[in-house]
């Protein structure tokens, strides 16, 4: 539209486009979104014939470029929430281990990791980090004899009723009937 309204001659055009087609591409490399099968970045821009075969194809590397963009941040949330799951599992059992040192790990600020690990795993990271020490605690009955202050620090908790109240409204019986439960 620029180039229309700025009456742009036909012998100008190829000039124009070829300036444009350089820097998308190179942007689309230097960002690491160009993929094999988008075969108009390649295309040489002199062959464009008309300001609207110009636009067309324009329109269609925009789009591209828009939709690789979002994919690859898609990828690197992704990538994230699967890191802070690794590091919630490798740490669990710290008592001390909290939202902040996670967020430090991650070079992300406590607000956004929160987003992120929200909207990736459909939990705050107190619920995934309950979640996931109640599910180990469930192990734990299952596979050893330990009593349940044992079991409270195995999983990262220092007080044995605070750990018992939790455990309780997680799965709805104590430690104790939980072990029982599954004897029979």
């Amino acid at each position: 539209d620029y180039l229309k309204d700025h009456y742009i001659t036909g012998q100008e055009l190829p000039f124009f486009f070829t300036r444009l087609h350089y820097r998308l591409y190179h942007f689309v490399q230097e960002m690491d979104l160009l993929s094999a099968d988008e075969s108009f970045f390649h295309r040489a821009s002199e062959k464009f014939g008309s300001l609207t075969e110009g636009k067309e194809l324009f329109t269609l590397m925009m789009d591209s470029i828009e939709d690789r963009i979002h994919a690859k941040r898609h990828d690197m949330v992704l990538s994230r929430i699967d890191r802070a799951k690794r590091i919630i599992e490798e740490k669990f059992t710290n008592p001390g281990f909290s939202l902040q040192q996670i967020c430090n790990e991650l070079y992300l600020s406590v607000s956004q990791f929160s987003l992120i690990f929200k909207e990736g795993t459909g939990q705050t990271f107190i619920e995934y980090l309950t979640s996931f020490r109640m599910e180990e605690a469930k192990k734990l009955l299952k596979t050893t004899d330990y009593k349940g202050y044992r079991i409270a620090e195995e999983v990262g908790y220092t007080d044995p009723r605070y750990f018992s109240l939790v455990f309780k409204k997680y799965t709805g019986m104590t430690a104790m009937e939980y072990r029982k439960s599954l004897e029979s």
